[in-house]
């Protein structure tokens, strides 16, 4: 995916994404999802159960969520596969890709980079056409 955001970025352009932060990877895990949770995360109808499971995968701070959802006619599965960060592994991964971190906020609105919170947002632009200051300045 950054190997494409770095072909496809014009001059002076710069990509946003968030990521989740090392924080959210020690997030509770375990229970099974009832109505109305269920219904919030997978648009699902009353009396539907969701019952997650986890795998995770420390080296490469790799977690699966695996969900399966038990409504009254069919039973189905979503795996939702988590990446987590630290803003300096973000930003050699971005490195090996040919793209600058250039700055980190908490969320894409913006809001100023807090190194607790579980989530946060990085824009990043080619490798040699930095406008801004690097990473480690906005820590």
């Amino acid at each position: 995916m950054l190997n494409t955001f770095r072909t496809i970025l014009k001059p002076d352009a710069q990509v946003l994404l968030d990521v989740y932060s090392l924080r959210h990877s020690n997030r509770e895990r375990g229970g099974g999802l009832r109505e109305p949770i269920a219904s919030m995360a997978f648009g699902l109808r009353v009396n539907t159960t969701a019952f997650p499971e986890y795998l995770q995968i420390t080296k490469r701070k790799v977690v699966l969520d695996k969900y399966t959802i038990i409504e009254a006619n069919r039973t189905r599965t979503i795996y939702n596969w988590l990446q987590y960060f630290s803003p300096e592994a973000l930003e050699e991964e971005f490195a090996e890709s040919g793209l600058v971190v250039e700055r980190l906020f908490a969320d894409v609105a913006g809001s100023r980079f807090d190194p607790e919170a579980k989530e946060f947002a990085v824009v990043a632009m080619k490798h040699g056409e930095q406008k801004g200051t690097r990473v480690r300045s906005c820590i």
